[in-house]
């Protein structure tokens, strides 16, 4: 079955490189499955410290200077 999902993609900045990265599992929230782009910025907006604290536990090795936030829609199959 082919469907169009969106997907919360986080775009990392260390120094003068940029990074991109899907965040397919975070562990400070469940699995989450939108079907509209308003969907995917509702649960950014509201679980972004969730997130973010993640993220720089994960990514951050004292070399991150940035990070933003994306909701992508992608046709999976």
């Amino acid at each position: 079955m082919i469907m169009y999902i969106w997907i919360l993609t986080v775009m990392l900045s260390y120094g003068s490189m940029v990074e991109m990265r899907t965040l397919e599992n975070d562990t400070g929230v469940d699995t989450v499955q939108w079907t509209t782009e308003s969907e995917c910025q509702d649960y950014l907006y509201k679980n972004k410290v969730v997130i973010v604290k993640d993220l720089l536990e994960v990514f951050d090795d004292g070399n991150l200077t940035g990070f933003d936030f994306m909701c992508e829609g992608v046709w999976y199959d």
